[in-house]
């Protein structure tokens, strides 16, 4: 389902029992040369987003298997997950799990432009409205409307602020996977 800015797709899978789950997400266009080109980057970003919402191709937004899965199993090769430098210590949620690894994690964006990346990039990582979530924030804090315009200390204060959001997010999570295991 196009729109002027973006692609929503609804990938829909028949289970066993015959019921139907529908998962949607939508895609940018990539704002290629070509029109046909930049519609194909939109409609693929939409599909691989909706896929990944099924567990299909986790991969492609570097996600690989989820941690936990990969702590029941015993993976030897599982990735180290750190917590980002200005987000809180690292620490476990009481169920061995830590928080997200994030992008540049060791080198914090300093612009609003790279704030802006950095969070689109999360987005895409951990399938989360983070960009939504820093908007809101910032206009809590007074900030300028638009995250280019922040200045240096605005930008770290947001990012710590994002770190902690995806900490929150992960742990969430992680607690209502060990319930429903748990029943």
């Amino acid at each position: 389902m196009p729109s002027e800015n973006s692609v929503l797709c609804r990938l829909t899978i028949r289970l066993s029992d015959g019921s139907t789950l529908t998962k949607c997400d939508a895609g940018g266009y990539a704002g290629m040369a070509d029109s046909g080109d930049d519609d194909k980057s939109g409609y693929s970003d939409a599909f691989k987003r909706a896929a990944v919402k099924f567990g299909v191709a986790r991969y492609l937004y570097r996600d690989g298997v989820p941690t936990f899965v990969q702590e029941r199993t015993g993976a030897a090769d599982a990735p180290a997950v750190a917590t980002p430098a200005e987000a809180a210590p690292a620490s476990s949620n009481g169920h061995g799990q830590r928080a997200p690894a994030t992008a540049g994690s060791s080198n914090p964006p300093r612009t609003g432009k790279a704030l802006f990346a950095w969070t689109k990039d999360q987005e895409q990582r951990y399938q989360v409205g983070l960009l939504k979530y820093l908007n809101g924030w910032a206009k809590l804090q007074e900030f300028p409307s638009r995250m280019v315009e922040w200045d240096a200390d605005q930008v770290s204060q947001a990012y710590a602020e994002a770190c902690r959001k995806l900490q929150s997010i992960q742990n969430t999570h992680s607690e209502a996977y060990e319930e429903a295991l748990s029943n």
